[in-house]
């Protein structure tokens, strides 16, 4: 992440300017090109796998951080407050597996349970 916001990936030894990812306070991304950042908005976006542009996540629009892992991720919200989003084949986005589906990709749901967080990792 560069200073005025915008975000830069290097490949085939060369950075280049992530499209479509500009006014960011915060980001996470994988050694597997997973990438996800905060606008100062409080919106997040993903970039898509091809890496040609990033998408809105719907159902984000106050966070302030983000942790990424391979198939789920998860956001810090204004207030402490935890959002996830993906695959929750284990549970990893706060509900019991199965409840939301398995593999499948999940939209972002509000965590139950869990307040005044200051800090969240999606792990592997």
């Amino acid at each position: 992440m560069l200073e005025s916001g915008a975000v830069t990936c290097v490949k085939d030894g060369q950075a280049k300017l992530v499209p479509g990812l500009e006014d960011i306070t915060a980001l996470s991304s994988t050694p597997y090109g997973k990438l996800c950042a905060v606008r100062s908005t409080g919106v997040v976006n993903c970039l898509r796998h091809d890496g040609t542009k990033s998408e809105e996540i719907e159902g984000v629009a106050d966070a302030v951080d983000v942790s990424v892992s391979g198939f789920h991720a998860c956001a810090i919200l204004r207030g402490g407050r935890v959002s996830c989003w993906g695959s929750n084949e284990y549970g990893q986005l706060g509900s019991k597996p199965g409840l939301m589906g398995s593999s499948k990709r999940r939209p972002a749901r509000e965590v139950d349970g869990v307040s005044n967080v200051v800090e969240v990792s999606a792990g592997h």
